[in-house]
This record gives C-alpha cells, sequence and structure tokens, in this order.
C-alpha cells in the first residue's frame, strides 16, 4: 500500500513540475524523529500567519533570531541516501 501511494504522487509530481520523484516533506520529519543525526539544521524562530488576508499559512522562517527566541531546528540538509534508507527499512516492518 505505500508503494502504491509513494508511485501515485511521484506520478503527480510528475505531470505537475516535470520531477522525477515526489518531496518527501511529512517522512522527512519521522526520519528527524527517529536519526536527526542524518540531518544539518540551524536553530531559528518559526512563526505561521494564522489571521484571514493574503498571507495566511504563510510560515516564516528567521535563522538570524536571537539565541533565546529560537522555537525550532530548521532543516538545511539530509543525507539523502541514508534517511530514504531507514524510511524503506521502517516501512518494510509494516
Amino acid at each position: 500500500v505505500a508503494a502504491q501511494m509513494i508511485g501515485h504522487v511521484n506520478a503527480i509530481y510528475g505531470e505537475i513540475y516535470g520531477a522525477e520523484g515526489a518531496a518527501l516533506h511529512d517522512p522527512c520529519v519521522v526520519a528527524y524523529l527517529l536519526a536527526p543525526e542524518l540531518f544539518t539544521t540551524l536553530p531559528a524562530f518559526i512563526d505561521v500567519e494564522t489571521r484571514a488576508g493574503l498571507t495566511r499559512g504563510h510560515t516564516s522562517v528567521d535563522i538570524y533570531a536571537k539565541p533565546k527566541a529560537t522555537n525550532a531546528h530548521w532543516a538545511t540538509g539530509l543525507q539523502a541516501d541514508a534517511v530514504f534508507q531507514l524510511l524503506l527499512d521502517r516501512i518494510a516492518r509494516l
């Protein structure tokens, strides 16, 4: 089932963006929680605009915030092969 879902999303990305694969935003969050050492991050202040209007839902990321003002880790890179293998290994356990 997971392979079918990934295949479907990959096909949509190919049609819409001309890409050979889909972005794996949600699986990357799970991978980060399981193995944060596979990611490069920066401390940041992240906020989401919740008011109605043109920018509703906009995510603002400030990587220059003072250390006491940071509230998150902003991922700037990852070890792609290792993250993908981690996800495959976990899916195989299902």
